[in-house]
């Protein structure tokens, strides 16, 4: 898909299959970029980067890695021999494709600068060759100066005819840089005639801002120092600025003092104004015009290394909460609107000297210099969140957005600006799992904190590939009859050194990492093949199993396909499914979701909508979509005690059931511990329940066993 989709955009698309063959292809014939997987067939993707490196003829193609490796180890390993970027599966294509163009457009300007300073150097030389005859031609008038008047005279004129002759300004000055001669291309150049030149100081046709540099590199030639090649603006006679290349040659009397200086400029307007662009592409990011990550370290650096005791500063890094929401549901013309609405507010808060840069999608980094404390960085998130909090208009609809914000402070121990972005990207994403639209200030623990989780990504990705995870199971139980209606399937991970980790941990790291689908599909498969052989076992029973589905399973556009294939594989009535979604969810995308949750009623499978009362709670979410049972949070469930009754609790329980009543839903009540509790939500109309009262969450052996025990249902 990669391949077509590069082709597509009139890209040369070569591709092998293992490492081996990339060496020897690139090194045949050198491509400009090289996307390259990490784990191959015999070499992996770091050898290959180290050996493309060390070859003449590849070490400067520019090498991206794409990989599903995405610990902070690995990114660094690839880094480390070479590579220009890392991207982790599963990406966005346009990302992709952005990425590549970036680096294309990158080593093209690289190959023109160098190719403009080969050719800089081909006329300096020429020049150099020229400014050394006339040197040679007055050097030897100025000797004979001393000995004939009339040869003297002689050698002028031939100069001159030189000098007239060519379109570069020609110059020889005295001591205080007058001129002495002028060639007439001043006229062209400059608009000024040679006679109006004479006598005239050359500093002051050169532009105020530069003035002062261009005399100290003049009046510092002296041997060794032969020759000087200055790049400045002066001013031509109209008021207009031109930029100017100027080889200036110093010469000297027989002690060795500055007598006179030659020189010869050349108009360089349309070179410099070249390489500005080369470099602020190179430097800015196309679509806000901030500095690009590129930039934004070098001040980072700059910041961390200035003098013996630099200022102390902080970086901020920010990240727009639920920005690919916004992208996906409006469209990316809506998205570039939002991030340049963005950078409008972010900019109201910003001193002169402050960095804003642009990280990449929808992440932003702030460096603010010269801070006595902070107390300081931490007012400006909270102007941020303020400034961000407004309504923006985008597709004729009122949206509001929040950051997530980590902040780090210049502590001494820091030795590089990447170490300063690493843990403000740290501090970001604890300040996102605390529920977004706030800041963290990073601490030391957090890193560790961060290396952990990190590990326990690493193990759950190989606890996926090798099966560890396991599939409990809790009876949903009447609370009347004490009948089991059927069970929730719950994630169990029996971590082989570390024991059971609970799912509280490793379910947002599986959602963060990208690992929740692989999670989520293979709860389907074990599940539906599970009830299935409970049906074949216990005929009678007609037990249904109820799954949780992750918000991003649900918007994938293959979660119906891959749904089908998992029933069909199973030979599972639909009807027994039923799957259980959070309230965020709902909001999530809520066209798409709407079209899914209808799918899932044609299909006759039944939606639990989670921890309702929690989060999102909304009547028009439930009006919008076909949800079936409402499930009541333990939170309140647990409240529920003999001797400390809280009306608050059993006033939300009796409005979640009659709710429930009015619009036709089920409810099941989560939690339940005692029978008190099962007999007050008898007594309140709720009919299902489950928690420890009537079964831990078990594993399917367990389940069966305990089926085995109890009587067959009337």
């Amino acid at each position: 898909m990669l391949s077509a989709a590069l082709a597509n955009q009139g890209y040369d698309v070569r591709g092998v299959v293992n490492g081996a063959m990339a060496l020897r292809a690139a090194q045949a014939e050198p491509p400009d970029l090289v996307l390259l997987d990490i784990r191959m067939p015999g070499l992996d993707g770091y050898e290959v980067c180290r050996q493309l490196k060390a070859h003449p003829t590849t070490q400067e193609v520019p090498v991206i890695f794409l990989s599903a490796l995405g610990d902070s180890i690995d990114k660094v390993q690839a880094f480390g021999v070479g590579g220009v970027d890392y991207i982790t599966k599963p990406f966005q294509l346009d990302e992709v494709l952005v990425r590549v163009k970036n680096q294309l457009a990158l080593q093209s300007a690289q190959r023109t600068i160098r190719q403009m300073n080969q050719t800089l150097e081909q006329q300096v030389q020429a020049r150099t060759a020229e400014l050394a005859e006339a040197n040679r031609i007055l050097s030897q008038e100025v000797e004979e100066r001393k000995r004939i008047e009339k040869d003297l005279r002689d050698s002028e004129l031939r100069y001159r005819l030189v000098a007239d002759n060519i379109s570069d300004l020609v110059g020889l000055h005295d001591r205080q840089g007058r001129f002495i001669y002028v060639s007439p291309s001043c006229l062209g150049l400059l608009g000024h005639t040679a006679d109006q030149l004479l006598g005239q100081v050359f500093y002051d046709l050169v532009h105020p801002d530069d003035r002062e540099r261009v005399r100290l590199q003049i009046e510092a030639l002296r041997p060794p120092q032969t020759m000087a090649q200055i790049v400045y603006r002066a001013v031509r006679a109209s008021g207009d600025d031109l930029w100017l290349e100027t080889l200036a040659k110093p010469i000297l009397n027989e002690r060795g003092r500055l007598v006179q200086v030659q020189t010869v400029s050349r108009d360089v307007t349309e070179r410099v104004r070249v390489e500005a662009q080369l470099r602020h592409q190179a430097l800015y990011d196309d679509l806000t015009q901030l500095p690009n990550r590129t930039l934004f370290m070098e001040r980072v650096d700059y910041a961390l290394h200035q003098g013996k005791a630099p200022r102390s500063f902080a970086v901020l890094f920010i990240d727009i909460d639920r920005f690919k929401l916004i992208n996906d549901s409006l469209g990316h013309g809506a998205g570039d609107h939002l991030l340049r609405s963005v950078v409008n507010t972010l900019s109201q808060y910003l001193r002169p000297f402050d960095t804003l840069a642009r990280w990449g999608g929808d992440e932003f980094a702030l460096l603010l210099p010269d801070l006595d404390d902070i107390t300081s960085a931490i007012d400006m998130a909270t102007a941020i969140q303020t400034g961000l909090a407004h309504p923006i208009s985008l597709e004729d609809q009122s949206v509001v957005i929040s950051a997530s914000i980590g902040i780090v402070w210049s502590a001494g121990y820091y030795r590089s600006g990447s170490e300063i972005l690493r843990d403000a990207d740290t501090a970001m994403y604890r300040a996102k799992s605390r529920g977004r639209a706030c800041y963290e200030v990073f601490d030391p623990e957090m890193h560790q904190e961060m290396l952990h989780r990190l590990t326990l990504e690493h193990d759950l990705r190989q606890a996926i590939e090798t099966d560890q995870l396991q599939v409990y199971y809790q009876p949903q139980v009447d609370l009347a009859t004490g009948r089991w209606l059927g069970v929730e399937a719950l994630a169990r991970w029996p971590h082989p050194e570390r024991g059971m980790i609970s799912p509280q941990i490793f379910i947002p790291i599986a959602e963060e990492a990208g690992l929740i689908q692989a999670v989520g599909e293979w709860m389907l498969w074990a599940t539906c093949h599970q009830l299935q052989r409970w049906h074949r076992q216990f005929p009678d029973r007609a037990l249904y199993a109820s799954v949780n589905v992750a918000s991003q399973q649900l918007q994938r556009a293959d979660f119906l396909d891959t749904l089908d294939q998992v029933l069909a594989g199973t030979s599972l009535d639909p009807a027994l499914l039923h799957l259980e979604i959070t309230e965020r969810a709902l909001i999530d995308d809520t066209a798409h979701t709407a079209q899914v949750l209808a799918s899932l009623r044609q299909r006759q499978i039944q939606i639990s909508l989670d921890d309702f009362g929690t989060g999102y709670s909304s009547l028009s979410y439930l009006h919008r979509f076909p949800v079936d049972v409402l499930k009541i949070d333990q939170s309140f469930v647990g409240k529920m005690q003999p001797d400390a009754p809280q009306p608050e609790a059993l006033g939300i329980i009796r409005a979640i059931l009659n709710l429930a009543q009015g619009m036709g839903m089920q409810v099941v009540a989560e939690g339940v511990e005692t029978d008190y509790q099962r007999q007050q939500l008898l007594h309140m109309g709720c009919p299902v329940g489950q928690g420890y009262y009537f079964a831990r969450p078990l594993p399917a052996e367990a389940i069966t066993h305990r089926l085995n025990q109890l009587p067959t249902a009337p």
